[in-house]
């Protein structure tokens, strides 16, 4: 293998880790946004159960009152049947009497099943509450992970750099334009190696002469996909 496919494989796996550093790099912040939203969809389901409990409670109270309301009536409704005027206004009344406590029936049992609800809601009112302190406690996690891995990314990112500056300077003065052009282009992408006359990039087979020349020590360029090229052992 020649010294110019040596220095191109070492610049393209240089700027491979680089470019996996970097995206390590943003992804970080990704995944906190990610936990965030996370955080914000389950405080959002939680106030939704928190509401629904505290309906079914008014429900419950407001049949509660209503029940009372009742009693009330039909203890007014007895004193006053004790004073009717009348056969039919005794009837009436009495009429009255029998409806409210038909009345008073139903909504005893419909009390009786919306404190029943209650009691259910509140376990899962407890739930949702445990859910967004997992939720947050997770995403704290991450983010405390992430901000004690961002220094050394970073600085693993400065020597990956600065080793591509020191490879770049042993390429031929006459590619340098065209490779930065590249590297600008496609990044890591800039480069491809040729593993059994086939980029790898573009999987295209390259000439006989193309092949001669990447054996000679010279620079080339993919012929269909552009990319620098250098002789790359099977594996």
């Amino acid at each position: 293998m020649s010294a110019t496919t040596n220095s191109l494989s070492e610049l393209h796996q240089l700027h491979l880790q680089l470019q996996d550093v970097q995206e390590r790099l943003v992804r970080g912040p990704k995944q906190i946004s990610a936990r965030e939203r996370f955080v914000e969809t389950k405080k959002q389901e939680a106030e939704e159960v928190r509401a629904q409990h505290q309906k079914l409670k008014m429900d419950a109270d407001a049949r509660s009152l209503q029940l009372k309301t009742n009693e009330a009536r039909i203890e007014e409704l007895k004193l006053k049947l004790n004073t009717a005027a009348s056969n039919k206004e005794f009837n009436i009344i009495k009429s009255q009497i029998e409806a409210d406590e038909v009345a008073n029936s139903v909504l005893e049992d419909e009390i009786l099943e919306f404190l029943e609800k209650v009691d259910s809601s509140v376990a899962g009112v407890k739930s949702a509450e445990d859910a967004v302190s997992a939720a947050e406690q997770e995403c704290e996690r991450v983010a405390q992970q992430i901000a004690e891995q961002e220094p050394g990314l970073n600085s693993e990112a400065e020597k990956l750099s600065a080793a591509i500056r020191e490879a770049e300077s042993h390429l031929p003065a006459t590619v340098g334009e065209q490779y930065r052009r590249l590297v600008q282009a496609h990044g890591a992408g800039a480069m491809a190696g040729v593993i059994n006359s086939v980029c790898s990039n573009c999987h295209v087979t390259i000439t006989p002469q193309m092949l001669v020349q990447l054996n000679s020590s010279h620079v080339i360029f993919c012929k269909t996909c552009g990319r620098m090229l250098y002789q790359q052992d099977a594996e």
